[in-house]
């Protein structure tokens, strides 16, 4: 089954493409993208191939433009519909993404800080997997999670090298994930097609890619109509 569609008659939702001449860091991708949405509050989300990128946003957000900044030039290539998500309730959908997630705590003095809900192993921390596993079943419309009804593939990814330790920004609560589940929010899953979810969006992180969608089963009451229509 096909999991993308393009829109279907009004368009609310376009991606523009761009084509970098050099490979961007996160941190390029995040010059190029808030030059672009000139640090609206829109939803959006960053697709990425290479050098090619793409801004997914609602149609007429943003005027797109060739963009030049220190570490290189983002050649506008041209605008199209934004692919939708299909997907009713009951179905199964298999998800991947690049997250960028912490937990806001408070020490003993009522200094705030962050944690990962995750080891550099990739195994989620006892005390934090409830909250992280039920804010992915809140953004995603995805359900299962909280209960372990079905398992999330987590690789912890290190975005932070040497020369990284002088930016004002740290990507350090990144991994990638990997979700197959029960669709429950048909509006949130399918919205996940034009918004990214998690920190650090403009860096290109927390763009939910949908790999594959599988056909809710039949439920008792649909089959027993069928068994009617025959008779």
């Amino acid at each position: 089954m096909s999991t993308t569609t393009p829109n279907p008659v009004a368009v609310s939702h376009v991606v523009h493409r761009f084509v970098a001449d050099h490979f961007p860091t996160p941190w390029d991708m995040h010059c190029w993208c808030t030059q672009l949405t000139n640090k609206q509050d829109i939803p959006f989300k960053v697709l990425r191939n290479g050098k090619v990128l793409g801004l997914v946003c609602p149609d007429g957000a943003v005027a797109p433009h060739s963009i030049t900044q220190a570490s290189g030039t983002f050649t506008y290539l041209r605008t199209e519909p934004a692919p939708a998500f299909e997907g009713t309730e009951g179905d199964i959908a298999s998800i991947s993404l690049r997250l960028s997630y912490a937990i806001s705590r408070r020490n003993a003095s009522g200094k705030k800080y962050t944690q990962s809900p995750w080891d550099t192993y990739g195994r989620l921390k006892k005390d934090m997997a409830a909250h992280f596993l039920a804010y992915l079943e809140q953004q995603t419309g995805l359900t299962g999670l909280v209960q372990e009804h079905v398992k999330v593939g987590l690789q912890a990814v290190a975005l932070v090298g040497p020369q990284d330790r002088q930016r004002k920004v740290w990507l350090t609560s990144v991994a990638d994930l990997g979700i197959r589940a029960r669709i429950a929010d048909a509006a949130k899953f399918r919205a996940l097609a034009y918004r990214a979810i998690g920190n650090h969006r403009s860096y290109g992180l927390g763009s939910v890619s949908c790999d594959a969608l599988e056909a809710a089963p039949p439920s008792v009451a649909d089959i027993a109509s069928l068994e009617l229509d025959c008779v």
